[in-house]
């Protein structure tokens, strides 16, 4: 399903990942709408939701992204767009790479890429 997503704030691409893990949610069946989500989450109603999705609001705060975050079984990171690491392995070649001086970044590149190709 295909969803407009107001964007006239620069905060679009948070609402969209909002609506793509929504649409996961509901396909697994942990809830059947943004309404039951945020109920589940311990929201009493989807308003501060909705009005971030419709765009009458700026942002969710951290607590927000935390409780929804529970109950999608997932980081928070991921509602906020970002990649995570899905594996112990993923973690592991990410940290590496972020201790690595520049120069030891390149063959870290190289070695994650023949590592996750492998798999």
């Amino acid at each position: 399903m295909a969803h407009m997503v107001y964007d006239e704030d620069g905060m679009g691409r948070y609402r969209q990942v909002i609506l793509n893990v929504l649409e996961e949610l509901m396909a697994a069946g942990v809830v059947n709408s943004l309404n039951d989500w945020a109920k589940k989450a311990g929201f009493g109603s989807s308003s501060v939701v909705r009005n971030f999705m419709k765009g009458d609001s700026r942002s969710l705060s951290i607590e927000t992204y935390a409780a929804l975050a529970a109950v999608a079984n997932c980081p928070i990171a991921v509602l906020l767009g970002e990649d995570v690491p899905r594996t112990e392995k993923e973690r592991l070649i990410l940290q590496a790479y972020r201790k690595a001086p520049q120069p030891g970044k390149t063959a870290i590149e190289a070695q994650a890429m023949r590592e996750l190709n492998a798999e």
